[in-house]
């Protein structure tokens, strides 16, 4: 059934992989580019305050990733709709 509580949490649930996933890489690349052009640029110094930035970045989205992941988990247990924060809708 295409309206099933098992394919809509489901569908919500590949979505937020999809979107955690992107924004995860979208601030790999990101480091990478700003780290290129500080050091062209000659901002040395700067890759020491880029570089532990991102990484932040990076395990603040992993740690609500993770948290979002758990109540979507107990909200499905429990018969319950959830609706995952800030995703975009790749599968419909």
């Amino acid at each position: 059934d295409k309206h099933s509580l098992e394919n809509r949490h489901a569908t919500s649930a590949l979505n937020y992989h999809l979107t955690t996933w992107i924004t995860i890489l979208a601030t790999a690349v990101l480091l990478v580019v700003v780290g290129l052009l500080a050091s062209i640029v000659g901002w040395g110094g700067a890759l020491i305050l880029i570089i532990p930035i991102a990484c932040f970045g990076i395990l603040a989205v992993g740690g609500i990733a993770l948290g979002s992941y758990v109540r979507g988990i107990t909200a499905g247990v429990r018969g319950k709709e959830f609706s995952y924060p800030l995703t975009y809708s790749f599968v419909k």
